[in-house]
């Protein structure tokens, strides 16, 4: 993957849920953010599993564990 893709889709991705959480008019918005702290916990553990894997630092690792935390915590407190 190039870094153009790479920053492309990372500036559109970004926008996209700026605007979902921005925007209280927009009639999935609920949906789309639990969507979005689900898409964040598997990240998390996709970054914990590839570093694993390759046994050396891989980006993103260094916030994996926050994803993670931050997901068991929304569940815990808002969810449950």
């Amino acid at each position: 993957m190039s870094f153009k893709f790479f920053l492309g889709f990372e500036i559109i991705f970004f926008g996209f849920w700026l605007l979902v959480y921005l925007l209280d008019t927009i009639t999935l918005r609920a949906i789309l953010m639990n969507f979005f702290i689900l898409l964040m916990l598997v990240n998390g553990f996709w970054h914990i599993v590839w570093w694993s894997v390759v046994k050396k630092y891989v980006p993103g690792l260094a916030t994996a564990p926050v994803f993670v935390i931050l997901f068991l915590y929304y569940y815990f407190q808002v969810l449950a």
